[in-house]
């Protein structure tokens, strides 16, 4: 719940550089075709001291920017941008032709004006002419590019020889400067309380959390300033204006708010996922970026059980037909990942999983069950041999104990080589103890003589550790366990809920003794 410092619009008067291309776009950068009652855009730049034989235009998108238009240096001079399409409303950079940005400028209600600046002072020197938003645009650059040059000028001549001293006057000017700036934009809302630019400061500001009620100890009530907070970031913000997408900063807001001002508990998140969503829909666009990244971001995320976030998004926008900006193929194979996770999230009962120990293993070798190649070849072979291969089947869920270790690992995967050891150790530590656990160690893939032989030499034997092995290929365990790569460890309870996933070997002797504190 950080404050913005207003140092964060310096990119409103620093150079940019390269531009994203629109084939990193994940939804695709969309320019809409001129209308009847559309009028063709045209935009002029006289700018004094460029040299320039070409410049671009370029349109904010979330959390990139796109090129939309290029022109070239007329004989007087001025670059004009001009065609017979319409643009999307939004902010836009005048971009030189080595790719740095001149100019922010915005494209909302008129989209013919002209624009003149001298690059040798871009910000005192600029005028727009026919676009009165541009006008108060600039009025907001010209106030800011002050206020920065304001903290530069002091920081630049402060004494550092007693560094606490110098950090109180640092703070002190920060202060100082961020009162001036919240005072700025409340007079330019009060004077400017309609359009696109004044939402765009509001945009910028945070909820005011400065005079916060007192709890029962006497200090801030730290659960009322968080509440408060997050019920008011969104405030007075059009989610369902498109013209926010087409900010630099709205990006980075939205990536604030769920990253850091949330509790980073998937029950938190989710709550807040429609309040924000929901109100994007009126544009397409809004919905489509949003749910995007939230998506891709939950999917991502590295915190264990985060995962429950992803999910809770198929369930509330895939799987009800809201998403329509995926093909098909895209839509399906998103589907699948959250059929995948679903059954495997924190506080789930953990799939049953079929196996047979390494006497089951040898009569699959005997049988010709690990050489098959078809499916055909797999039933035939097991089929003739039921009765006696059953008679070694292995269920997880017949492991009673007061915690399992479900471990997925490979003999050919080095790591596993170091890793598995260690749950080896760990294991026979815990049980030492008088904690009752067990190993359910499960072989990945087929080599059926070389697991047996790597059992023997890795001495992993232990009456409480069972070895298993998909021997008779009942179930797709990459798929049903997201075993994409090896180890993977899971710690169940007694009842095969799955309590921690994803585990590393050195952590398993932590998280039990952490259980049997709570217990």
């Amino acid at each position: 719940m950080k404050k913005i410092n207003f140092l964060s619009l310096v990119f409103l008067v620093t150079a940019f550089g390269l531009l994203a291309q629109k084939k990193n776009s994940p939804t695709g950068q969309r320019v809409e075709p001129l209308q009847a009652n559309d009028k063709p855009y045209e935009i002029s730049f006289q700018v004094k001291g460029a040299n320039d034989s070409v410049m671009y235009l370029a349109i904010y998108t979330f959390d990139k920017q796109y090129l939309i238009d290029t022109c070239y240096r007329a004989k007087n001079g001025t670059y004009t941008f001009r065609k017979n399409r319409k643009l999307d409303k939004g902010m836009y950079m005048l971009i030189s032709q080595s790719k740095g940005k001149y100019i922010d400028f915005v494209i909302n209600e008129n989209e013919k004006f002209s624009c003149s600046f001298d690059t040798s002072s871009v910000i005192k020197s600029m005028k727009f002419t026919g676009s009165p938003e541009n006008q108060r645009f600039h009025e907001l650059v010209s106030f800011m590019a002050d206020k920065t040059l304001d903290f530069n000028v002091f920081k630049a001549g402060m004494k550092y020889a007693d560094s606490k001293d110098s950090l109180r006057q640092l703070q002190e000017k920060t202060r100082n400067i961020n009162k001036e700036v919240d005072a700025f934009r409340k007079d330019f809302l009060n004077r400017y309380p309609l359009g696109f630019v004044s939402d765009f400061v509001r945009l910028q500001m945070e909820p005011d959390i400065s005079n916060p009620p007192k709890a029962s100890n006497g200090r801030n009530d730290s659960v009322w300033v968080y509440q408060f907070y997050k019920n008011t970031y969104w405030k007075d913000i059009p989610l369902g204006d498109e013209r926010i997408l087409h900010t630099p900063i709205f990006a980075d807001k939205l990536k604030n708010f769920f990253q850091k001002s949330l509790l980073q508990i998937p029950d938190s998140v989710n709550k807040e996922i429609p309040k924000v969503v929901d109100r994007c829909k009126p544009s397409p666009e809004m919905f489509k970026w949003v749910l995007y990244w939230l998506t891709n971001w939950s999917e991502t995320n590295k915190i264990m059980g985060f995962d429950a976030v992803f999910v809770f998004i198929g369930d509330t926008y895939y799987k009800t037909g809201q998403v329509t900006f995926y093909s098909a193929d895209q839509l399906k194979k998103i589907d699948e990942r959250f059929n995948i996770l679903k059954p495997l999230l924190l506080g789930k009962k953990c799939p049953e999983l079929l196996t047979v120990d390494t006497v089951g293993a040898k009569l699959c070798i005997k049988y010709g069950l690990d050489t098959c190649k078809t499916s055909d070849c797999l039933t035939k072979n097991y089929v003739s041999h039921r009765d006696e291969i059953d008679q070694r089947l292995v269920y997880l869920s017949a492991s009673k104990a007061k915690y399992t270790i479900l471990l997925f690992w490979d003999v050919d995967c080095g790591h596993c080589k170091k890793e598995v050891p260690v749950v080896f150790e760990s294991f026979q530590a815990l049980r030492k103890e008088g904690i009752d656990v067990k190993v359910h160690a499960v072989y990945t893939q087929h080599e059926l003589q070389k697991w047996i032989k790597t059992l023997k030499e890795m001495k992993l034997i232990d009456p409480y550790w069972k070895n298993v092995v998909d021997g008779v290929h009942f179930q797709n365990l990459k798929e049903v366990f997201d075993i994409y790569s090896t180890p993977v460890i899971y710690l169940l309870d007694e009842k095969g809920v799955i309590r921690y996933k994803r585990i590393g070997a050195e952590q398993i002797s932590e998280i039990i003794h952490q259980l049997e504190k709570v217990k």
